[in-house]
């Protein structure tokens, strides 16, 4: 059937380049470029408010999910690779709050909570069945720290308080993760104490040993204690002998009869100031640090 010519139809699906096809074809390209040109704006304003939110914490990911707009133009308008943009683009990125773009934080501190715990034994499979997620999104969220929801890492951090503590049994697995974060140069909780973990700038040497005083070990031994952990888990999980175990036990039940009963009179307290002794030798013999594991490296 012979098309009629004169139309866009005949120009695109008949490959027709007569005059009046053409003419067609030009006539609609106009109409659709009058349609959807919205003019082109200066992009100061623009890239001085994409600052505004990046000085806020917000990330580059978070501000193109929440705008709609391609992240790599997002980035070429802050580093000053783009002169002008259209107008929707503008309304769009000009539109996004800092309270929208917060819904997305940095997944450095999610990942260092994962990392830290996969340092002490958690498996992966484990941790995706404490957090009731697919195994593979909470590989992503350790290995890969970008950008992640406020939920997300709200979660993570809860489920990090619930079983940084816990001592897990010698299992196959739990020495594969060990090792696994040995090699990746992770470490467990115990490295990141004091330390704030969701600063980016924030960093923990890579060590595997740091010296405790009596006093340390025996407020960690009675906190655990307190917490219903055993002899055993508490030796597991600060290094040291069981025997040692009950012998700062003993000394701070002593202790505290003591403080109750003659004001603690006579006590050496300087003691509490030396390196603790984790075989219980002689204390009349000079004391050497306590070399407690922190997890992974």
């Amino acid at each position: 059937m012979p098309r009629e010519h004169g139309s866009r139809t005949t120009y695109v699906t008949g490959k027709c380049r007569c005059d009046l096809c053409r003419a067609a074809n030009s006539a609609y390209q106009r109409a659709r470029h009058r349609e959807s040109y919205q003019g082109l704006v200066d992009i100061v304003a623009v890239r001085e408010h994409m600052q505004q939110l990046r000085s806020m914490g917000v990330g580059t990911r978070a501000i193109a999910t929440s705008s709609g707009v391609s992240r790599s133009t997002v980035i070429r308008i802050i580093k000053g690779k783009e002169l002008s943009t259209r107008v929707t683009t503008s309304e769009l990125l000009m539109s996004v709050m800092s309270s929208e773009a917060a819904a997305y934080v940095h997944g450095i501190g999610t990942a260092r909570r994962l990392r830290a715990l996969h340092a002490v034994g958690w498996s992966f499979n484990m941790l995706a069945a404490a957090l009731q997620w697919p195994r593979s999104f909470v590989v992503r969220l350790a290995v890969n720290p970008k950008t992640v929801r406020t939920s997300t890492a709200a979660h993570v951090a809860k489920v990090y308080r619930q079983l940084e503590y816990r001592i897990l049994p010698q299992t196959a697995a739990a020495i594969r993760s060990r090792k696994h974060a040995t090699a990746q140069g992770w470490v467990g909780p115990a490295a990141w104490d004091g330390l704030d973990m969701d600063d980016p700038a924030c960093k923990t040497e890579n060590r595997k040993t740091y010296r405790r005083t009596i006093a340390d070990l025996t407020e960690d031994v009675m906190f655990l204690l307190g917490c219903g952990e055993t002899v055993e888990r508490i030796a597991q999980r600060l290094s040291i002998s069981e025997s040692y175990v009950r012998k700062l036990r003993r000394g701070y039940e002593a202790g505290v009869q003591r403080e109750i009963g003659a004001g603690a009179a006579g006590v050496d307290e300087d003691q509490w100031d030396q390196p603790a002794d984790p075989g219980g030798e002689d204390r009349s013999q000079p004391a050497h640090a306590v070399p407690v594991l922190v997890g992974a490296n």
